[in-house]
Parts: structure tokens; sequence; C-alpha cells
């Protein structure tokens, strides 16, 4: 569970690994590794703490981007532009932009993970498909911009 809030969350083959190198001096399972039972066993016992979860992938430089420096960093930087220039007052002329990936590697791995967990994600060391990125922004009055689709290629067949 802990592996899991940090971004670490292991799959069932990953669980039996670790299993098995616990116990390879005291009690070797068949072929060295926990069997399908075994699993199905552990799941259960645990059902009350652990679930199954579908992971997103988070590549590693994502995650450190989000420290606790990075983040003060940036609230004292939009603070100070904030008020050199002039907009605690004037929301039409404030805008938040926020975007989403969508990529093109549709593969599901499920981890386990603490009960109610909300996002669980793996961290990747890089991600290889194709992604396209939407882009909305809204100004702090409602107005919304168009919508901005940033797709792969010089052309858009």
């Amino acid at each position: 569970m802990t592996l899991a809030d940090w971004g670490f969350g292991m799959d069932r083959f990953q669980l039996k690994i670790l299993v098995q190198d616990y116990l390879k001096r005291i009690d070797p399972f068949k072929d060295g590794i926990p069997g399908k039972d075994w699993i199905t066993g552990f799941e259960k016992r645990w059902r009350e703490n652990l679930r199954r979860r579908v992971a997103e992938n988070l590549p590693k430089n994502r995650t450190e981007a989000c420290s606790k420096e990075v983040l003060q960093d940036f609230y004292s930087k939009l603070n100070n532009s904030i008020k050199r220039l002039q907009l605690q007052r004037k929301p039409q002329n404030t805008f938040n932009c926020d975007e989403t990936g969508l990529q093109t590697d549709c593969r599901v791995q499920k981890i386990l993970c603490r009960k109610g967990f909300a996002n669980p994600h793996k961290v990747v060391g890089s991600t290889t498909k194709s992604t396209y990125t939407v882009l909305v922004c809204c100004s702090a009055t409602g107005e919304y911009l168009p919508l901005y689709i940033n797709y792969k290629g010089l052309h858009l067949y």
C-alpha cells in the first residue's frame, strides 16, 4: 500500500516475486514462486485494505516537477506577477489553462493499492506512445476560449 501511495504500485507478478524473494529460504513454493491460488487467497485476506485498480502511467520527470519547493516557487512568482500587473480586481483579464494528454497506448495494468485510493498511478521511465494534447483556457469570470488540440505531425489528415 505504501509503494502504491508513492507511485510504485505492484502488479500481481511483482507481488509474487517479492514474496518469492522473502520466502526463498523459509518455504519455497512450486517452481520457487507463489501460484494463482496463493495470490487469490492473498487478495481475499487483504480485501478490506487492498484493491486491484487500473494504473495510469506517470513519467518520472512529472513526479519530480511537483515537489513542495517547485510549487512554492510557482505560487511566489504568480503572486508577484498578479501584483506587478495589478490584476487583483480584474477577473476578466485573469485566465487559467489546463491540458490533458490522450495517449494511443491503451494497455491496462491493474496494480494493488490502498482501498479507496482515488487515482492510482505507476511511475514509468518515459512514455513511447503518441500523445494528443487538448488545452482548455477559461477566465476567472467563466469565459472560455476555443479548445486547442495539438496533434502529432505537420498535417492533420
